[in-house]
């Protein structure tokens, strides 16, 4: 307050937070509005629309795999986004979602058990990558390329390299496909015999593991007081890429991963959100 010239100063910047707190209010998940791209970084795309700016994350640019968000997008451009998230003064986008999703049909088209053939795309620690078509890869798991133990999928494959093999599961909501190409391959009997003998040893192991526990239990034990059973979360339970929303605690919401979960108190907030049951 300015007593002597009768004015009330106010600062540009609370008058702009007041502003945006305001639009805020206004705002629902599932809301579509149109932007322009006014910033790119590494994990995403900055969109600003009536006076505010908010994050499409890199999870949210497409379906497929985003390497690059600068590969989707330019400073300037003119996109249509939708509100998937409004915490606070955080405004979370996405954009994939106001298109079709390509894995809405893909229990069909990769059911268990089909033959498919695909090029190995890239390893991790775990496995080797196929692309099957355009945005949808699958995962052969160490333990699915060869009947023979394998450490590093880079032995037994290569970038490139065209190879057959088959659907054993299918995550729709998870975006997974597991294939194996061992199933599809013939078992010699050298190979047959390496496999019983690291079978028998398994066996022999988990008998040995099996004899400790039971010995150990033996040995008198002081029980801790019992707890009170935890009460099951409230709530609901979605995945970011999915359709489905689940009831928190049910071994389907369990399976989403944190990074990749949304929560809603209600199913009213997850139905507006775009989910269904």
């Amino acid at each position: 307050m300015d007593e002597a010239a009768g004015k009330i100063v106010v600062s540009e910047r609370e008058a702009m937070a007041e502003e945006r707190a305001k639009a805020l209010e206004h705002l629902k998940n599932g809301d579509t509005k149109e932007g322009i791209i006014s910033g790119i970084v590494k994990f995403g795309l900055f969109v600003t629309f009536e006076g505010l700016e908010g994050l499409v994350h890199i999870s949210e640019i497409a379906w497929g795999h985003v390497k690059n968000p600068s590969e989707h997008a330019a400073v300037g451009d003119r996109v249509k986004v939708k509100i998937i998230g409004v915490e606070g003064d955080k405004l979370s986008l996405s954009i994939k979602q106001l298109t079709a999703d390509p894995w809405e049909a893909i229990a069909e088209r990769y059911p268990v058990g089909k033959k498919v053939s695909g090029n190995v795309v890239r390893f991790a620690d775990y496995g080797a990558f196929l692309q099957l078509e355009k945005d949808i890869s699958g995962l052969v798991h160490l333990t699915e390329i060869a009947h023979h133990k394998v450490a590093d999928p880079a032995q037994a494959l290569k970038i490139g390299q065209k190879v057959e093999a088959q659907v054993i599961n299918i995550d729709v909501d998870e975006r997974r496909i597991g294939l194996s190409i061992k199933a599809i391959l013939p078992i010699d009997k050298e190979t047959l015999e390496r496999i019983k003998k690291e079978r028998e040893e398994e066996e022999a192991k988990a008998k040995e593991e099996k004899a400790g526990k039971a010995e150990t239990a033996t040995q008198p034990q002081v029980s801790p007081p019992a707890e009170e059973e935890a009460s099951s979360p409230a709530g609901f339970v979605a995945s970011k890429t999915g359709k489905k929303y689940y009831p928190a605690g049910s071994t389907a919401a369990e399976k989403i991963k944190d990074e990749n979960r949304v929560t809603f108190a209600t199913e009213e907030e997850a139905q507006k959100a775009g989910y269904s049951a």
